[in-house]
């Protein structure tokens, strides 16, 4: 049983960008509720002497959600219930101790999101579907992978899923030159695509000396999008690189009551776009050290993140504002345990 109170005032005058008007000024209050309740629960057995683990869940949900919304003095009412079956199966199969492999089908669900009408205006004015209570979406995953654990020096994992996601809920941020914000959440979005998982931890021959890699590959495109917007289909959903990957190296070794310790990264991060205008940051290739050394009660530093000084946009969050990638930056941390 939750309620929320949202109070706006923004000066629509400087979102000319965004054909919002003709009012300079427009001050909101919103009172949000929603009453839900869930009823879950699964079953699971062994077979083959505990080897074999298949396991079937369902969950039941319902959602009542109203909004009581007052703008520029025109007050607006708006009321929906909704309600979910959401099924879940998984097969784990573990041949051997150490090595797992499964199959896990799953459906997922969000009541349709609520906002205010001053978000509606927003996501009006810049061409994305709004409304104060959008509808559900919904989400299949189907996922198959594996784990593998190597005389606790070597731990693998990759994994391979796909998702068919309807009516997705897309979540949108509007700044105007003056600074003021407003997140919009906008529908009618169907989402489909796959992916791989892959990742390492291997603990080195050398004492003390830890590897660890993670990437991702995958392709999550819109398949239907509302008339008038600037997103298509087959584009990349905003907010999701089609690639990252880390590669990472940790150097731990005890000399007496002191620990030396050095941590070397390489971050990948493939290009994101943003929906209100299609513009896509740059991808992002940052190299960071740290070297350490601490005793009982203290530790001292010194590290340093981008190092090869990369430049370019980190992030595309409107018509307007762009985050920059931060520049070579050095420092020094020092901790005082009491």
């Amino acid at each position: 049983d939750a309620e929320l109170k949202v109070t706006q005032q923004q000066g629509w005058a400087n979102y000319a960008p965004f054909g919002l008007g003709p009012s300079v000024y427009t001050a909101g209050d919103a009172l949000l509720k929603s009453r839900s309740i869930g009823v879950f629960g699964e079953i699971s057995t062994e077979w083959l002497d505990g080897r074999l683990v298949p396991t079937v869940g369902v969950r039941y949900y319902n959602d009542k959600r109203n909004s009581d919304d007052l703008r520029d003095s025109v007050r607006t009412r708006a009321e929906r219930s909704f309600s979910s079956i959401n099924p879940r199966f998984n097969l784990a199969y573990k041949p051997a101790e150490g090595s797992l492999y499964y199959l896990n089908v799953a459906k997922g669900f969000r009541s349709g999101a609520l906002q205010s009408s001053n978000a509606v205006a927003a996501a009006t004015a810049a061409g994305l579907p709004a409304s104060l209570i959008m509808p559900q979406d919904s989400l299949w995953s189907y996922e198959v992978g594996a784990k593998w654990n190597m005389d606790r020096r070597l731990a693998v994992e990759v994994a391979v899923y796909s998702i068919d996601w309807k009516d997705a809920q897309i979540t949108n941020l509007l700044i105007g030159p003056n600074g003021v914000t407003t997140t919009i959440i906008s529908g009618g979005n169907d989402v489909r695509g796959y992916g791989v998982d892959f990742g390492l931890t291997w603990a080195t021959p050398i004492r003390g000396l830890t590897a660890q890699v993670a990437a991702n590959r995958n392709n999550l495109e819109f398949k239907r999008v509302p008339a008038g917007t600037i997103a298509r289909v087959d584009q990349q959903i905003p907010g999701s690189p089609k690639e990252s990957a880390t590669l990472a190296l940790d150097f731990r070794r005890p000399l007496g009551a002191l620990e030396f310790s050095t941590n070397m990264s390489f971050n990948y991060r493939g290009q994101q776009s943003e929906m209100t205008t299609g513009s896509a940051s740059d991808s992002i290739r940052d190299w960071r050290l740290r070297l350490g050394v601490g005793g009982e009660t203290w530790d001292f530093s010194v590290y340093g993140s981008n190092l090869s000084d990369q430049r370019g946009v980190n992030a595309v969050l409107s018509a307007l504002v762009v985050n920059p990638i931060q520049p070579r930056k050095y420092g020094v941390d020092v901790t005082f345990r009491f």
